[in-house]
């Protein structure tokens, strides 16, 4: 009888013990699946931004014309006429948005801007016009101000020792 009772009860917890493998089979499969599940997603995602940054284009150049239906820009090679709606974006030369009352103000004629757009059949949608950044100095400018720098700190270093000259002959003056 004691035999049938441990034979029962080690039946019983051989039974419980793959029960519970299996169920921990099954949830280590659910998490791979759920792992594998939020990868595929994110790689969707990374894909469709891909080409949604391909499909962007852009064009320097300087305002011709705008008002609130469309910017016409010169290009190097053209004008070009841009549709403007409500998704589209004005930014200031340090790409920060700029407010719909300070638009005309800052993209008026002969202004120079960056349009990035999409096509839609024949039409170039504006999705964001940026104000160019101020140009560059030319180098030979550049140079002349590197040149001041330098005469300037040297000047400078001249004064100091000088001084330094200065407090040292004092020093011997007094110590004699």
């Amino acid at each position: 009888m004691l035999k049938k009772v441990l034979l029962t009860v080690l039946c019983v917890f051989f039974c419980v013990s793959m029960v519970l493998a299996e169920s921990a089979k099954s949830n280590e499969e659910q998490s791979k699946t759920s792992d594998a599940t939020t990868k595929a997603t994110a790689v969707e995602k990374s894909v469709e931004k891909k080409e949604k940054k391909a499909a962007e284009l852009s064009a320097k150049g300087t305002i011709v014309s705008k008002d609130a239906e469309k910017i016409v820009v010169k290009t190097d090679k053209e004008e070009q006429t841009f549709i403007l709606n409500a998704e589209t974006k004005f930014l200031n030369e340090a790409g920060k948005p700029l407010k719909a009352e300070e638009v005309d103000a800052n993209f008026a004629k002969d202004v120079k801007v960056k349009v990035f757009f999409v096509k839609d059949g024949e039409k170039l949608v504006a999705k964001k016009v940026t104000k160019a950044k101020p140009a560059k100095k030319a180098a030979s400018e550049q140079a002349a101000v590197s040149e001041k720098k330098v005469e300037k700190k040297k000047a400078e270093a001249e004064k100091v020792e000088k001084a330094v000259e200065k407090k040292v002959e004092e020093k011997k003056a007094e110590t004699k």
